[in-house]
This record gives structure tokens, C-alpha cells and sequence, in this order.
């Protein structure tokens, strides 16, 4: 009898104890609901790197103690480099011939006022940093972490997951441009490294983890290859270390109370009556504030993203719904409107997207590149999304989003043929069509092989060989790199073989 009794137990300890994990994690979840926009700051400058704004069709010049918003998008060149200090006592720097995005970055509300990052040990309040290396290199160091908090580098081939530590991404091309190898290398602390495939290792201080990618044949998409561990030699941990430390003396003198509270500020090109607006109509519910953007941008379209982005701030629930509103009332600005909202809500980049889609749909592709480049991590999701909402542009909208993103091709491809299978067959050929086609004399014909290269203007035409970890072309940065359809600020019908736009400014 009592050994029935205790049978009958084991089964409900076992559910007390799942239960009693499950509600462990739940407490260690940051909720994001109560966060805000991070601070970034730049810190240190090298060369004459570029950074674009979500949508932008030109870049600017990244200058010391610019704020960097999440969205924008950084390129270096051969001899250039940014350092970045974030509000929750990150650093990292993009090295040369590199293509960075910061996607998110929130951190808790804390008292900045007697901040000191030189004395920092730990994060001051919980964040969520998630960032997309598209090529390149960057070397980090992250402040421990506290529980429920999360930071990556994702890229086309996979992702690192940081809790604390010192270590360095690395993403190699082909000569084609297209991803060929991941590295990560620790020099302190752990960091869990995936491939795109699923596969997981640790690694650990004094190590590093690499995977390639081999293309498929006949068809068949590449393979990505499980993580493999190995020493690294003690010159390469004290380099990340000391570059580590050189980047935190920088940012303990350029990440200052007054740059904390005056980077929190909201910065838009509103005007006291529009915000006024958007403001009371948030304190009704979100319908109304769906309403007055679509008001405010008809009457004012050049001001619709800035519009559409601050309403987000006030109603983020309903971020897809006002970016649609928005692109109803200034339909011109469709692109622009969809890569500003994705830019302040990444998680619900795919979801915009569509909805700025169905408001606008003869602009579907450029829409849905322009989102793709404010969040390329996001990008397989956010083609296939908007081509389920506009299925008879299916095969446009994944050729834009794959030359916003060729690492990604294959993936684009495959889950826009999943969404809409009646148009596999043309999205197969229109995707391999710009990773194969292309001009071969598009610099020479516009003047401007002479100028600096960061990245191919036009993916499908293949790089010159070079011993670095990529493959630059003679030519000037476009602002969805390696894209050659760039968003454009009017609608336009969608085009089976865009066009590459040039740069006319060189970086």
C-alpha cells in the first residue's frame, strides 16, 4: 500500500519540480515592456567610415560622440573602424571591411546621474542588445550580464550568445560575396555559439569555434557545418583583451551622465502640435492613435515616418497597424514609413512589413528590402511574410530582399517558396537570376571606379580575389549593402531586375 502511495507520487513531485523550473525561467525573463531605447554612443573613429538610417539612400560620415540609433546601419572600409559604448557597459568595434547593424537595444530605467563606466563591474539594469554582423569582423567586451538579460551577434551562418566576456565574430565571404566561414574567438568568459543549422557548442576563454558553408550543387542549398572548437594562441587573447580595454577607456570618457540622459531623449523632427496629437490620442487607446497618423501623415507625408515612429513609442502593441496607417496617408514615403517603425519594434519587423504591403502594394519589394536591411536577421521571415500578403509579387519582393541581403539568398528563397508555393518555381529563378547576372562595367560607366570600396554595389557580380576575410569592389557603399535596390522614397511598381542606384558621395 505504501509503495503504491509513493508511485502515485512520483509523478506529482516530478510536475512540482517542471513547474518550479518553468517558474524560475519566467522570473529571470527581462520584461521588455519596461525598458527603453538604450544609449550608444560613439566612441572612437578611424578612416572615414559611413552609417545609414533605416531606408536612407545615402549614408553620412560617423563622427566621434554621434548617438547611433537601433536600425542604422554601419560600413567601414580597408583602413576604418567605429567603436560603440552601450548604455549597459558593452563596447564593441567594427573592424574593416565590415557591415554592422544594431537591431535592439533596451536597458531597464536606472539612475544615470552618478554613473562612473570606468568603475563598472556589472550591467546597471537589465537589457536586451541584439545585433547582426552581415560580414566583416567585430571585437567586444560585455560587462556581466544580469540574469534575464541577453546579447548576440547574429549572422547568416549563426549566432553568439555573450553573458560576459571578451571575444571577437568574424564572418568570411567568397570571392562571390557570398558567407563562407564564422569564427568566434573568447579570450574571457563563455560564449554559445549556433550554426544556422541548429548546431550548439560552448566556448570557452583561451578558444574559439568555427563553421563553413559549402555550396550545394544542382539546386541543392548550401550546408552549414556544425561548430568546430580549438585553441587560440596567447598573442590572439591579448590582442582582444587589449583592444577590449582600449575601447572601455574611450567609452568611460564618452559615456557620461549627460550623454546617457540626453541620449534618452527622443529625438524627432515633430513639431509640438503633431506630437500634442499623437500624445492624446495615445491616452484614449491605440485605435485612436491608428487614426491620427493616418490624419497627420496625409497632411504632412514628408513627415510620416518621423510620425509613425513616435506614435510606435507611445502604442509599440500596435506598431504594425500605424505603420499601415501611415503608408495609407503618405503612400510616396511607403518604404521609408516601414523601415522606420521595424527600426524602433525589430521583433515585429515581418508583421510591418506585410501591413505596409497590403497599404501599398504596387511598392511590396522596396518595402519589404528597406525592412530587410533595418533588420537583416529577420530578413527569410520578413520576404516570405510580405509575399503571403502580396502572393502575385512573390517572386519581385524575394529577389529585392535577397540582393538587400544575398548572404541569405538560399534562405530567402526557401521560406518565400513555402509561403507562396504556386510562385516557387519564379522565385527560384529570379533569386538565382541576381546571384548570377549583374553588369560587369557598372563602376567604370558611372565614373567612380577610382573612388573607395566597401562592399558591392552589385552582389551578383563577382568579386576580384583578395586575401582578406571579404571581397570588396571598387565601389561606394550603398545604404542596403550589398544591395542594388536601395529604398526609394516613392512608389514605384516592382520590377523583375532592379537597377543598381549608385552612390554619387564618396565615403
Amino acid at each position: 500500500m505504501n509503495s503504491l502511495r509513493s508511485d502515485r507520487q512520483i509523478p506529482i513531485i516530478l510536475l512540482a519540480v517542471i513547474f518550479s523550473f518553468v517558474a524560475c525561467l519566467r522570473a529571470q525573463e527581462t520584461n521588455t515592456s519596461q525598458m527603453k531605447r538604450g544609449t550608444i554612443v560613439v566612441t572612437t573613429v578611424q578612416g572615414k567610415p559611413k552609417i545609414f538610417k533605416p531606408g536612407a539612400t545615402q549614408g553620412k560620415n560617423v563622427t566621434k560622440g554621434m548617438l547611433v540609433q537601433q536600425g542604422e546601419k554601419i560600413l567601414t572600409g580597408k583602413a576604418a573602424t567605429v567603436s560603440l559604448a552601450f548604455e549597459n557597459g558593452s563596447v564593441i568595434q567594427v573592424e574593416p571591411d565590415s557591415s554592422f547593424v544594431v537591431e535592439e537595444f533596451l536597458q531597464a530605467p536606472w539612475d544615470a546621474s552618478a554613473m562612473d563606466f570606468s568603475k563598472m563591474k556589472t550591467e546597471p539594469s537589465n537589457s536586451k542588445l541584439e545585433t547582426f554582423l552581415e560580414y566583416g569582423e567585430v571585437t567586444s567586451g560585455v560587462k556581466k550580464l544580469n540574469k534575464g538579460s541577453s546579447l548576440s551577434v547574429a549572422t547568416p551562418l549563426g549566432i553568439a550568445r555573450i553573458r560576459g566576456t571578451d571575444f571577437q565574430v568574424g564572418l568570411q565571404r567568397d570571392s562571390n560575396g557570398a558567407s563562407e566561414s564564422l569564427s568566434v574567438t573568447v579570450a574571457s568568459g563563455e560564449v554559445a555559439v549556433s550554426s544556422s543549422s541548429g548546431s550548439t557548442t560552448s566556448v570557452t576563454g583561451g578558444s574559439s569555434a568555427s563553421m563553413t558553408s559549402t555550396p550545394g550543387s544542382n539546386g541543392t542549398p548550401s550546408v552549414v557545418s556544425q561548430p568546430t572548437s580549438s585553441q587560440i594562441s596567447p598573442e590572439s587573447t591579448l590582442m582582444i583583451l587589449q583592444s577590449v580595454k582600449t575601447q572601455q577607456e574611450s567609452a568611460a570618457s564618452a559615456l557620461t551622465p549627460a550623454v546617457l540622459q540626453g541620449g534618452s531623449v527622443s529625438s524627432t523632427n515633430l513639431t509640438q502640435a503633431q506630437k500634442a496629437s499623437i500624445e492624446d490620442a495615445a491616452q484614449i487607446d491605440d485605435e485612436n492613435v491608428v487614426n491620427i497618423v493616418r490624419q497627420l501623415a496625409s497632411e504632412q507625408p514628408s513627415s510620416a515616418p518621423d510620425i509613425a515612429a513616435y506614435a510606435v513609442e507611445l502604442a509599440p502593441n500596435a506598431a504594425a497597424e500605424i505603420a499601415g496607417a501611415a503608408a495609407s496617408g503618405a503612400p510616396d514615403f511607403a518604404s521609408a514609413i516601414a523601415a522606420s517603425v521595424a527600426s524602433m519594434a525589430p521583433p515585429m519587423a515581418a508583421q510591418i512589413a506585410a501591413s505596409v504591403a497590403l497599404a501599398v502594394p504596387s511598392s511590396a519589394p522596396q518595402i519589404a528590402a528597406s525592412v530587410a536591411s533595418a533588420v537583416p536577421s529577420s530578413a527569410p521571415q520578413i520576404a516570405s511574410t510580405v509575399a503571403a500578403s502580396v502572393p502575385s509579387a512573390a517572386a519581385a519582393i524575394a529577389q529585392s530582399v535577397a540582393q538587400a541581403q544575398p548572404q541569405q539568398a538560399e534562405q530567402i528563397a526557401a521560406q518565400t517558396s513555402a509561403a507562396v508555393p504556386e510562385s516557387a518555381d519564379d522565385i527560384a529563378t529570379q533569386v538565382q537570376a541576381q546571384g548570377e547576372g549583374g553588369t560587369a562595367t557598372d563602376t567604370d560607366k558611372i565614373g567612380l571606379s577610382d573612388l573607395p570600396s566597401l562592399v558591392p554595389t552589385n552582389p551578383t557580380q563577382p568579386a576580384p580575389p583578395a586575401p582578406t576575410r571579404t571581397q570588396p569592389t571598387p565601389t561606394p557603399p550603398s545604404p542596403t549593402p550589398p544591395s542594388p535596390t536601395p529604398p526609394s522614397p516613392t512608389a514605384t511598381p516592382p520590377t523583375p531586375t532592379p537597377t543598381p542606384t549608385p552612390n554619387t558621395s564618396p565615403p
